[in-house]
């Protein structure tokens, strides 16, 4: 039995077949960087709520600054002017990462600087507003500094925004200049600011009001800040009606 089994021919087993060695091709490897780098591309565009502050150009003021009718002197030093440079439009991922290398470089959060919601024409008009009163108070603060009296008179806070979905909402109308708050009396911005600030959020509080010719009061139930927690907030935007200055003579700037 043992010699018919060794006399039988049996077919060699089958040879393993060779794996296929697969390459990575040049084709592949450059559509993957030309991906990758779209990628980077796009997520480098993407906007995010921050803004960069930094110094903007120093101008000298000698020159810009005269006074007519009264003895005036050369300055005995240098005096500049520094403006600083924050633009609204937010950053960009990559802006972003650059500011934050940059140490002259300030980056805060946008929504401190622009309220949500607010429109351009509003920014553009309380920063007009904002420059001319910095204008009168420069000159103020200079005959101030001469021992020379200046009345300062404000004529309230100007509403230039009323957020939607705010107590004052509905109540308080755009160009609305807000003279009172309970009784007391508003002049300037950060006076209304202080007043409102002094309350409790739900609390009511009644706005003397100067609308076209008339003077009215509306009450208002105090909201709270969308940004501070806690505050209480009217949901309007102001800004100073106008300052009211007696110079003893003209200074032009």
């Amino acid at each position: 039995m043992t010699d018919v089994l060794a006399s039988i021919e049996y077919p060699p087993p089958p040879a393993d077949k060779p794996r296929r060695r697969r390459w990575v091709t040049p084709g592949f490897v450059a559509v993957g960087l030309l991906l990758l780098g779209f990628a980077l591309i796009m997520v480098a565009g993407i906007r995010v709520p921050y803004l960069a502050t930094s110094p903007g150009p120093v101008t000298e003021v000698h020159g810009i600054v005269s006074v007519d009718d009264v003895p005036s002197y050369e300055p005995a030093g240098e005096l500049f002017f520094l403006t600083i440079s924050r633009p609204i439009q937010s950053l960009s991922v990559l802006e972003l990462f650059e500011a934050w290398r940059d140490p002259e470089v300030d980056v805060v959060d946008r929504s401190s600087v622009v309220p949500p919601g607010q429109t351009s024409d509003v920014r553009r008009l309380q920063n007009l507003q904002l420059m001319m009163n910095s204008q009168q108070i420069a000159v103020a603060v200079a005959l101030d500094r001469l021992g020379i009296e200046v009345d300062l008179v404000g004529t309230g806070a100007l509403v230039a925004e009323v957020l939607e979905g705010s107590g004052g909402f509905g109540i308080v109308e755009l160009d609305d200049i807000v003279v009172g708050v309970d009784g007391v009396e508003i002049q300037f911005v950060q006076e209304l600011i202080n007043e409102v600030r002094s309350r409790q959020v739900g609390d009511t509080v009644t706005l003397t009001i100067s609308r076209g010719n008339e003077i009215i009061q509306r009450q208002v139930v105090l909201g709270e800040s969308e940004t501070d927690p806690g505050l209480p907030v009217v949901g309007i935007s102001v800004a100073d009606a106008g300052t009211a200055f007696d110079f003893p003579f003209d200074v032009n700037i």
